[in-house]
């Protein structure tokens, strides 16, 4: 979890703030809405920010397993 706060926390503030939005439970709809912002921004920023946090995640997880080195 806590490598999942930190690839979070290297976000741009508007992906990390979508992603904040999305795990506290709000649809993209209601993030835009919020944001004041268009929903195809939202989605925009929301899929930028997921592919992000799983290209962080898969070097994190090769670096602790080896692969990495």
């Amino acid at each position: 979890m806590k490598q999942m706060q930190e690839a979070i926390a290297k976000l741009p503030l508007d992906h990390r703030i979508v992603i904040n939005l999305r795990l506290l439970g709000y649809s993209n709809i209601e993030i835009s809405e919020i944001l004041e912002k268009p929903k195809g921004t939202i989605d925009s920023w929301s899929a930028r920010a997921q592919q992000t946090l799983r290209d962080e995640l898969k070097n994190l997880q090769a670096n602790l397993t080896g692969g990495g080195l």
